[in-house]
């Protein structure tokens, strides 16, 4: 429950219940509560970017960001389970009593995801007015986050390599997030779906 997932859980729970004892429509409830879940979890990204956790894979693109070797998680994935702080990596002053100054640089993947989100927000913007069926606005958001989210996850580092799944000869594999993605995503299209569905038949949102 303490990551992204559990949060929206048990916010679309708490949605319903309000829904439910308000008299209101679930689907209506549910579009005006998505609209503004994007901006906060953009924040949230850089709040995960200035920790330093859910960091970014090692590259040597300029778009690469070095954390000081004090960040303990990066430096430790760095090291310990990708051996990749070595002194051949980086020029000798980098180094002090042989242990380096800052790890190596990697992908912003949390500033990344904060673009994603925002882009979701705008998206979501632009369609409200014009998604008259209720519940439509909030079935699109784990389609367009189930795909960005499912993209993005490729550039994180901060898994250890046990924790990917499905992977075979030189592919590293999955993430649970990215498994969770490929469910939301045909969720949010079957939701969709049926929305227009079950509305078209004149049945109450």
């Amino acid at each position: 429950g303490l990551v992204f997932y559990g949060g929206f859980i048990g916010a679309g729970l708490a949605v319903a219940w309000t829904a439910r004892r308000q008299q209101l429509g679930l689907g209506r409830a549910a579009d005006l509560a998505i609209l503004p879940v994007p901006i906060g979890h953009a924040l949230g990204r850089i709040g995960c970017f200035l920790n330093g956790c859910c960091f970014g894979k090692y590259t040597q693109l300029p778009i690469g960001f070095r954390y000081p070797a004090n960040y303990v998680g990066i430096f430790s994935r760095q090291y310990q389970d990708y051996g990749l702080i070595v002194q051949e990596n980086a020029h000798q002053s980098e180094f002090v009593n042989n242990l380096p100054r800052h790890c190596l640089p990697v992908w912003p993947v949390q500033l990344m995801n904060s673009g994603m989100l925002l882009t979701i927000f705008l998206i979501l913007l632009y369609l409200a007015p014009r998604l008259k069926k209720p519940g439509r606005l909030f079935a699109c958001y784990p389609i367009f986050y189930g795909a960005g989210r499912f993209i993005t996850e490729f550039f994180r580092g901060d898994y250890s390599p046990d924790k990917y799944f499905f992977g075979f000869g030189g592919w590293q594999g999955l993430t649970i997030a990215q498994l969770i993605c490929l469910c939301l995503i045909p969720a949010g299209v079957w939701l969709y779906w049926w929305l227009g569905k079950r509305q078209g038949s004149g049945a109450k949102p």
